[in-house]
């Protein structure tokens, strides 16, 4: 007889509503939890035959496995495995109306390979009930930011969506019914919208998009040659004018234009808090987002409602700076940076999504907005969090002169600076926060709940 899970969750929405996220094109790449390291090649709405693909880590190595779809109920489909690590795995997903809402019946029935058996069996279980109890609050959270942000389908251009971001993004908005067009360098497997990132750019399927969010830029964290400073910059200034000017000059309506930005501008201001209004301070960085600001001015002027999200240290374990972090916390010879003083305006990934999502289509959202946690926190008590939801020791301060070295100027702007931001407009427009406190956040996305 094979092993068998049955897990229910019980969610507060219409069973329709919760069927048309969970078999829609954003679904998969929001139930994988974000620890797992699971790499999604190919994630097709479900139906009959529709096909799944996913790279799945195994130790140093990374293994294939494909699921197909099949239609079994009004409200029901399962996922059976066609490559993968079992011998056998069908789960089953079942949608039925409850006095509260609905029920989701996940029921999964899976045989290890020969003679793993009771010991991956236990494992299996394990995880599959982690996983489930994550998914309860994904699944919650993002049917109420969709419910409270409706709109009608857009067609949204967006740079920079295969990044850390963008691709959260992206999902987001095909669950919310809104086409996404990815701007793309080269032709990839789904229609796009062809730019070179600086100078040109396909005007013509540009206009047949109703908003434009532009999130790509050269990353930050690297050692700043005058080569490199020249990368960064160009990239945000040069992409961001490009956008801008092609905006402008298109006809019908002005386009929402929703534009990265850094939250770096007020610079390193030690305890002061910074909001929306704080003056420019001085450094690299906030030169870099000034100019990046200035270069949207075409699109503002032509009567484009121009958003400047300021964002904070993006958290999850899959990049950025966290993924950075992770491996010297596991192995226990962590410490603060410099002398732990510093603060650090943290914002969780999937907030930062929430703040994007919202800046698209809701039309009080304008001008500079500062996309971080409402709970900015030292270095110190950073690592002392971490370290807490981890169980691991985190005692070895690393000295600011041997991040300098290692770093160069980038160290003193982008590691050491003190940015005590608040995101004050968005609390003046009531946003709702999935992650207001950093433990929460950590333990979330960490799967240590």
């Amino acid at each position: 007889m094979m092993p068998e899970l049955i897990h229910t969750t019980v969610l507060p929405v219409p069973p329709e509503r919760l069927w048309r996220w969970l078999t829609g094109p954003g679904a998969l790449p929001r139930l994988v939890p974000p620890w797992s390291a699971t790499a999604i090649h190919r994630a097709e709405p479900v139906a009959d035959g529709s096909i799944a693909e996913l790279g799945i880590p195994a130790g140093p190595f990374r293994f294939r496995w494909t699921a197909e779809h099949a239609l079994v109920g009004p409200m029901a489909f399962t996922d059976t495995q066609r490559q993968g690590p079992f011998a056998s795995w069908v789960h089953r997903h079942e949608v039925a109306a409850d006095p509260t809402g609905c029920l989701l019946t996940d029921t999964v029935r899976w045989r290890a390979v020969f003679p793993l058996g009771l010991a991956m069996d236990g494992a299996v279980r394990r995880d599959l009930s982690r996983m489930f109890a994550w998914r309860r609050r994904r699944m919650t959270e993002d049917l109420d930011r969709l419910a409270r942000f409706a709109h009608r389908p857009l067609r949204i251009a967006v740079s920079g969506a295969g990044g850390l971001v963008g691709s959260d993004l992206c999902a987001v908005l095909r669950s919310a019914g809104h086409t996404v067009l990815p701007l793309q360098r080269r032709p990839g497997p789904e229609p796009g919208i062809a730019w070179d990132g600086r100078r040109t750019i396909d005007a013509h399927a540009l206009a047949t998009c109703d908003a434009v969010v532009h999130l790509a830029g050269e990353p930050v964290a690297q050692r700043w040659t005058p080569a490199a400073r020249e990368r960064i910059r160009a990239s945000r200034v040069e992409g961001t004018g490009l956008l801008a000017r092609t905006l402008a000059a298109l006809s019908g309506p002005p386009r929402p234009f929703i534009c990265a930005s850094g939250i770096s501008f007020a610079g390193d201001r030690g305890e002061t808090v910074i909001d929306e209004t704080t003056p420019q301070g001085g450094g690299f960085l906030a030169e870099v987002v000034a100019a990046w600001e200035s270069a949207a001015e075409p699109a503002r002027a032509a009567g484009c409602r121009t958003v400047h999200a300021r964002i904070g240290i993006v958290l999850d374990p899959r990049g950025g700076a966290l993924a950075k972090m992770l491996p010297a916390f596991r192995a226990g010879v962590a410490g603060p940076l410099g002398d732990g003083r510093a603060y650090m305006p943290w914002i969780a990934l999937d907030d930062l999504v929430d703040i994007l999502h919202r800046a698209v289509v809701d039309p009080t959202v304008t001008g500079v907005i500062n996309a971080c946690g409402p709970k900015p926190v030292t270095n110190r008590d950073f690592t002392a969090t971490l370290a807490r939801v981890l169980r691991r020791p985190a005692f070895l301060p690393v000295p600011a002169a041997a991040l300098r070295l290692m770093f160069g100027a980038m160290a003193d702007e982008a590691v050491l600076a003190s940015v005590r931001a608040e995101p004050h407009r968005l609390q003046a427009l009531d946003h709702p926060w999935r992650h207001g406190d950093l433990e929460d956040a950590l333990r979330t996305m960490l799967g240590r709940i």
